[in-house]
């Protein structure tokens, strides 16, 4: 498996790949609809179908109708393409489709653990590969392909929106509704509150948030931290503490505030609970969790340092304000304070652990870009 993570957009990467007949590619994204519409206007001269497992194929333009109608057309049981529900049937009838054609799979994740359709899935590599045909298996963010398919496939990663993409949603509903929409400074905040957020999302959360007198910034924060909250162990704090409620301290109060008066403004705090014993089992090959906890460690560390991202180890014992101090810092900056309970984020799958983690870094870089949180 090979993931592209260059600056350009996901459809320039799809391009990319289509241009040189990448059979088999996984777009991870948290949106397949709106995926789905980006594929379709960027290629709309080429057959283009979708499958999920409630809906069977359907066309997603005329050339896929046309696609679809022939591909069926010989089917002994006289089925429409509706009523290839089964995943496996569904993929070894795709083998078939027009040359050129596109096949997007929505929920991959969910049907290609399967011996039956995950070689349904590999039997269309080399087919598809001579003829300029794609399969698209659209997962979610933190989803993996099986050791079947890791060699074989191309995975593509959508970003959630920038501030830009998130601005023009603010317009667009404001427009819509009637209302003035909100500038500079207050336009900022804005997307700020609606950053990490998925494109559906977004709209959905703007027109609930929109007033006769424009938006509603606390109900946008209200939505985004239940929005936030969906994640797997991460938890908003809600509370406002400040420097001032924390007797003592005063060095380490000093740096908290430089830091957020510095170049680099924090744009989020993230609390990384019982971090130590990570760490602790990071340095061991036989803590007996299958390499979760040094999995663990990695991630966290690596996005550190890749993104810029600055922190501390706070180190004592209960109740001497380790967790107050980061608190009172995100009120001071008037940020979001997000805990981060990372033996939540396990699951009982395999590979679930790790890929929970790196979902929540995914969240925590798009709320605070390169280099705005602070651990």
């Amino acid at each position: 498996m090979t993931t592209m993570t260059t600056t350009k957009t996901l459809i320039d990467n799809f391009l990319n790949v289509r241009r040189v007949s990448t059979p088999l590619v996984i777009v991870r994204t948290t949106d397949f609809g709106a995926v789905s519409k980006q594929i379709t206007e960027a290629c709309k001269d080429d057959p283009i179908v979708a499958w999920d497992a409630a809906s069977g194929f359907v066309p997603r333009n005329a050339a896929g109708k046309s696609a679809l109608h022939k591909l069926v057309a010989d089917d002994p049981a006289g089925r429409k393409p509706s009523e290839f529900l089964n995943q496996a049937d569904a993929m070894h009838l795709a083998k078939g489709i027009a040359e050129n054609s596109i096949v997007l799979v929505y929920n991959a994740h969910r049907i290609w653990n399967d011996l039956t359709t995950v070689q349904a899935i590999w039997n269309l590599r080399d087919t598809f590969k001579s003829s300029f045909r794609s399969a698209v298996l659209m997962t979610t963010p933190e989803a993996h392909a099986p050791r079947e398919l890791d060699s074989d496939t191309i995975v593509l990663d959508d970003p959630l929106p920038a501030e830009e993409q998130i601005q023009k949603v603010i317009e667009a509903q404001c427009k819509n509704a009637g209302i003035a929409a909100p500038k500079n400074e207050q336009m900022t905040k804005a997307s700020d509150a609606l950053k990490g957020l998925s494109l559906f999302v977004i709209e959905q959360i703007v027109a609930l948030a929109l007033r006769k007198t424009g938006i509603d910034m606390a109900e946008l924060w209200t939505r985004k931290i239940q929005a936030v909250e969906t994640t797997p162990g991460a938890t908003v704090y809600k509370g406002g503490m400040s420097f001032d409620d924390i007797g003592g301290h005063d060095g380490i109060k000093r740096d908290l505030l430089r830091e957020i008066k510095s170049k680099k403004p924090v744009k989020l705090v993230v609390i990384l609970d019982e971090f130590e014993k990570m760490l602790a089992g990071a340095s061991s090959d036989h803590v007996g969790d299958g390499g979760v906890a040094k999995d663990s460690a990695q991630v966290v560390l690596t996005n550190m340092q890749d993104h810029g991202h600055r922190g501390l180890i706070a180190f004592g014992h209960p109740g001497t304000g380790k967790t107050a101090l980061a608190k009172a810092m995100a009120s001071a900056a008037d940020v979001l304070c997000i805990q981060a309970d990372m033996g939540a984020m396990k699951g009982g799958v395999v590979g679930e652990s790790e890929a929970r983690i790196r979902a929540f870094f995914g969240l925590v870089n798009a709320i605070a870009g390169d280099g705005g949180a602070f651990f």
